[in-house]
């Protein structure tokens, strides 16, 4: 929501906050699905 709004910052920093918390609780496919997502992101980023 916070990328398609236009405030892909604050989504970066959501998807990382999200990326610890899964690791912590050691909620692993959901932290494979965080990386991803972040992964696909700095793909589109401009360099």
């Amino acid at each position: 929501m916070l990328h398609a709004a236009g405030r892909s910052d604050e989504a970066a920093a959501t998807l990382e906050q999200a990326l610890e918390r899964y690791e912590r609780k050691k909620n692993l496919p959901m932290a494979a699905q965080v990386r991803e997502r972040l992964a696909a992101r700095r793909k589109e980023e401009p360099v």
